[in-house]
């Protein structure tokens, strides 16, 4: 590897890549409609911005008990700063998260190489999974932070001789706990066990566990007695099985097996997670030089860090796309280092991998060109000159390619990284956010809806959708508190005989059919239109 540069040079490159990143995670966001899962957390922050903070975030004016409330606290401190609670204000804090792993990412790695560390950050901006959920409402990466603040913190207390160092991993288990609750700690704890078994050190590993099962219990102690004066035994209850036992068991039923995100991550998380399954068959020789050579620990500690949120993750039947958010980080790093240092087989795959990033904007632009007419069609293409974009494709294209035949070493590859990262961020933030936002817009159907309860008030009544999806991706687009509604499932369509009136009953287009019998079978909606691309009727009961 490269000579290692000094601390203070490294601090400042460290917070320099923090800072670019900020503008890469939040460009475009603040006049973004809330689509999709961001909902949830919008309505949370909208009811704190007006109605003060909480221990837990609230929906309908009452305790939600998936979440602790502290994400939504760091939301409603941006929204306080903006005066409203828009995207930018609620995507900032996952925003400053990922940033903040950019540059953690980096100063890791750099203490080694800073080509090493440079290649890591590309790989990871160039993942589109990280990407996409550095842009939203994510917790997960909030554990991804406590996760690699702990690996980095333990790695350079032992290269630095700084054992004080050490202890602080325990705030990070606790800062994961805040955010994420109990999956928070468990991920960052299970890295800081698996990096001493790594190096041999039992003892170690088994203490730290126990320390930190005794900070998930005092934490889990802070959160049901926080659950208890919230709501009573049966808050507790629920937030026990929302955030222990709801982790655990599949109880939607999806049933996903054990090879769920080996699957997943070979497509959303590409380039970093197969580049990192390239590099574990390798690592065998480096296990007999672990002891004396520092880079060799450092990529056995760091495969043994994205192996264990993989595995561990991988036994609960309930699982998310999101979980092995926390081991991404790992993967860029482990994914660098065989384009950087891979030899044999590995050097064919960074022969391999070069052409391809050359290529990757150009082929961006060929799918964006036979797509587009489609889109726009669709009415999902947004107010964007598609020269503009082709243009910029082309660009970093001859970029990529002039530097790939002119450049040496580092740079040979990274050159045509960042054009690839450069070309896909453009895409995201340019064509896919703003398409995103016109495909699955709810803010039309309500604003309309809204007006006609202005002028003949009604409660609203919501016939098969669901409380804490739909529902809330029409709640989210309030300023303003409404009445709680009433939730019927699509079987109980007689019982609208009964509901108070007036009111305003919400249905998908598609069980419309489910209406007959009840007092709306012969009454045209007074409303019809497109709602998170699904086809939403309203019907008003006089």
């Amino acid at each position: 590897m490269s000579s290692i540069p000094s601390l203070a040079r490294l601090r400042l490159e460290s917070l320099a890549l923090c800072l670019l990143a900020v503008p890469l995670f939040t460009l475009g966001l603040w006049e973004q409609p809330f689509i999709g899962f961001d909902g949830r957390f919008a309505l949370f922050a909208q009811e704190m911005f007006r109605h003060g903070a909480s221990a837990f975030p609230t929906s309908y004016g009452q305790p939600y008990p998936d979440y602790p409330a502290t994400s939504t606290l760091l939301i409603d401190v941006f929204a306080q700063l903006f005066g409203e609670v828009n995207r930018l204000a609620t995507v900032i804090p996952t925003a400053l998260a990922s940033a903040a792993i950019v540059g953690l990412l980096y100063r890791l790695l750099a203490e080694r190489s800073r080509a090493w560390g440079l290649l890591a950050v590309l790989v990871l901006l160039l993942t589109n999974g990280f990407l996409a959920k550095a842009r939203s409402i994510c917790l997960d990466q909030f554990v991804t932070l406590a996760a690699l603040g702990c690996f980095y913190l333990l790695w350079s207390a032992d290269q630095r001789g700084l054992s004080r160092r050490r202890a602080l991993v325990f705030l990070c288990m606790a800062a994961g706990f805040a955010v994420r609750g109990p999956l928070g700690l468990i991920e960052p704890c299970g890295v800081v066990c698996v990096y001493w078994l790594v190096q041999g050190d039992w003892r170690r590993s088994f203490g730290y566990g126990l320390v930190g099962a005794v900070v998930l219990a005092l934490c889990c102690a802070l959160l049901f007695g926080l659950a208890w004066r919230t709501g009573g035994l049966a808050f507790v209850e629920d937030v026990l099985r929302m955030q222990v036992s709801g982790r655990l068991d599949d109880t939607d039923g999806a049933g996903y097996p054990w090879w769920y995100f080996l699957q997943l991550g070979l497509y959303r998380y590409a380039p970093a997670f197969p580049l990192a399954l390239l590099a574990l068959p390798t690592l065998r020789h480096h296990w007999r030089l672990r002891q004396t050579q520092a880079d060799s620990r450092l990529l056995l500690q760091l495969a043994g860090f994205a192996t264990l949120i993989l595995v561990a993750l991988s036994i609960p039947t309930f699982k998310k796309p999101y979980y092995i958010l926390p081991a991404i980080p790992a993967c860029a790093a482990l994914g660098a280092w065989v384009l950087l240092q891979g030899q044999g087989a590995l050097a064919w795959v960074r022969r391999l991998f070069l052409p391809l990033l050359m290529i990757f904007p150009l082929v961006l632009g060929v799918l964006v060109k036979l797509q587009q007419p489609k889109l726009q069609a669709a009415g999902w293409w947004p107010e964007l000159d598609l020269r503009f974009l082709l243009g910029a494709f082309a660009i970093l294209t001859l970029f990529a390619l002039v530097a790939a035949w002119r450049e040496r070493g580092a740079f040979r590859l990274g050159m045509p990284l960042a054009a690839a990262a450069l070309a896909q961020w453009l895409l995201v933030v340019l064509a896919l956010d703003p398409m995103q936002a016109l495909r699955y817009d709810t803010r039309a159907f309500v604003t309309r809806l809204e007006s006609l309860r202005q002028g003949e008030p009604g409660q609203l009544v919501f016939l098969g959708l669901g409380q804490d999806t739909k529902a809330f991706r029409y709640l989210m687009n309030l300023d303003y508190d409404v009445p709680l509604p009433t939730f019927l499932d699509i079987g109980q369509a007689a019982q609208l005989a009964q509901v108070a009136r007036p009111a305003y009953v919400l249905l998908d287009a598609d069980s419309q059919a489910a209406l007959a019998g009840t007092p709306l079978a012969n009454r045209r909606p007074v409303l019809e239109g497109r709602f998170n691309d699904n086809r939403w009727q309203a019907y008003y009961l006089p």
